[in-house]
């Protein structure tokens, strides 16, 4: 069986990619365990409070015509219609 370090290394990642470890924490006994890169970042979501930016947009009605729902979160463009500086995060109100 080859080291972890002798692996090929991926060329691109898809959300159902798998991961695998032996620790959960540093508390429990080794074992295997495997996830994905989606749940991981699911985990980093949720974890960290991050949130997914939804694209680039001038106004919450630009928002909607593109497909973003009441309540994501998207960037604001240069000719936002708020007078907020280009790239401050807005989330979709109407």
């Amino acid at each position: 069986m080859p080291k972890v370090h002798e692996f090929p290394a991926i060329s691109s990642l898809h959300p159902e990619t798998q991961l695998y470890t032996q620790r959960r924490s540093n508390s429990e006994t080794p074992t295997n365990y495997r996830f994905s890169v989606e749940e991981l970042a699911a985990y980093f979501f949720a974890q960290f409070n991050m949130v997914q930016v939804m694209g680039a947009y001038s106004s919450d009605s630009d928002a909607s015509s593109n497909g973003i729902a009441i309540g994501e979160i998207y960037e604001v463009t240069m000719d936002n219609v708020y007078g907020l500086p280009e790239g401050t995060l807005k989330t979709r109100r109407e």
